[in-house]
């Protein structure tokens, strides 16, 4: 452990007062030297009222970040009486036997 070095970088700024960034997570693609973060909008006027899954990828392995990309498989979807299906506590892992990137993720 004596040799671990970690470097601390900010790749996204910009908080707006009325949503933030939560459940971030990363997953590694070795084999493609890529990165990928996903991360969803929590709205701050409320109890647990998320919005859709988006994803930055890194092409350089976490040197650099793309931009955040709405991913539409995963966007909130509105059900009856107003309340609304999402997934969070998504989470990116590399499955190296058959070379996919999964994610796991619960639905409220």
């Amino acid at each position: 452990m004596d040799n671990v070095k970690i470097d601390i970088n900010e790749i996204r700024s910009g908080y707006d007062r009325q949503t933030c960034w939560v459940q971030t997570r990363a997953g590694v693609l070795p084999p493609l030297g890529k990165a990928v973060i996903t991360t969803q909008k929590l709205r701050l006027t409320g109890s647990d009222i998320f919005y859709g899954i988006h994803s930055m990828v890194s092409v350089d392995m976490g040197q650099t970040w793309g931009e955040p990309v709405a991913q539409e498989a995963f966007q909130a979807r509105p059900l009856e009486a107003g309340a609304y299906l999402y997934v969070s506590d998504f989470c990116p892992q590399w499955h190296e036997k058959t070379q996919t990137l999964l994610g796991t993720g619960h639905t409220p």
